[in-house]
């Protein structure tokens, strides 16, 4: 915590600050005089979401004993309304989610969306958290708003294992779901093209980027639509705005994002690990489903540009290769 927001900040915001950075001795003070029950900020997030999804398991734990809630009133958080045990699950903090549970955490909470710790679970590929909640009878066959069961998010992001634990304790795709997933109409089948060739630039830009004796490689998708087009179609323009936003969250898609007169662009950070490979994909499927779903498909064209970033006092970036993926 900073020198002034750590003596000079309002006593909600230190404690929430604290949770976030897991002072555990900062808080013990604060904490005798201020009850966090009802305490959050002004997006609904509490401390007890903070220290959960930063794997702090000792703040958990002193924070509950000073009366947060596990489940607790949740109207308007940025968290998509998850609860901690979802948001602990979701970032993997197994012993977080064993003290939450402990703690009569309900484990078939559900976010606005209605999903679970388990979905939450069978999405990131965590087999070892889906047993522990299982063990707690989770529910294997919940299912979000979508229809979606745990096993849908397993299969569908390829977590070959997951789902093998999910259907020995009885998980199931329901059959409305099934026809959904199968990718059989040639919309579908294109899309599965175009994020595999996506799966292929990334291997060659960084390859390319290595060539260029920089540690760095970033990809922008660019996304053309006629204005013209855009003038005529000013709500569907609003509704695919409105769909991309969560891009220019770079904490949920390692993205950031801008718009131009005539542009949607979207930027990676530094690429590192798996996981950020794996959502590079995932963006380049969503990007292609909202026009679709927007009816700017058959108008749009989706370019892939790979840079390397250079490390100088500018931090600017050195564009490496160019490629149209769509259409």
């Amino acid at each position: 915590m900073s020198f002034w927001g750590k003596h000079f900040g309002s006593l909600p915001s230190r404690i929430l600050e604290a949770a976030r950075t897991g002072d555990l001795e900062e808080l013990k003070v604060l904490l005798k005089r201020r009850d966090v029950k009802y305490l959050s900020d002004s997006e609904g997030v509490t401390p007890l979401d903070l220290a959960s999804m930063n794997g702090h398991t000792e703040v958990v734990e002193l924070l509950l004993a000073n009366g947060a809630s596990c489940d607790g009133s949740r109207t308007h958080s940025t968290t998509d309304n998850r609860p901690p045990l979802s948001i602990a699950a979701l970032n993997g903090h197994k012993e977080v989610v064993k003290l939450l549970l402990a703690n009569r955490a309900r484990v078939d909470y559900r976010d606005s969306e209605g999903r679970t710790a388990l979905h939450e679970v069978a999405a990131s590929g965590d087999k070892e958290l889906a047993e522990l909640l299982l063990s707690n009878k989770a529910d294997v066959n919940a299912e979000d708003r979508k229809g979606m069961t745990p096993l849908c998010y397993a299969e569908a992001k390829g977590h070959n294992d997951l789902a093998e634990l999910l259907r020995l304790h009885g998980g199931r795709v329901p059959s409305r779901i099934q026809k959904v997933m199968m990718p059989t109409s040639p919309i579908q089948l294109k899309f599965l093209s175009v994020v595999a060739r996506a799966a292929e630039l990334l291997a060659r830009g960084s390859s390319l980027v290595e060539g260029m004796k920089s540690k760095y490689h970033v990809v922008r998708l660019e996304i053309d639509i006629p204005r013209t087009l855009q003038d005529r179609n000013e709500q569907a323009t609003d509704a695919l705005t409105r769909t991309l936003m969560p891009l220019y969250s770079t904490k949920k898609t390692h993205f950031s994002g801008c718009s131009s007169w005539d542009r949607w662009t979207f930027e990676t950070g530094d690429i590192f690990g798996e996981e950020v490979v794996e959502r590079v994909s995932e963006v380049v499927e969503f990007v292609l489903q909202s026009l679709h779903d927007t009816g700017f498909l058959a108008d749009a064209t989706v370019i892939w540009v790979d840079c390397a970033r250079e490390c100088g006092e500018n931090g600017g970036k050195q564009e490496v290769s160019r490629t149209r993926i769509w259409p």
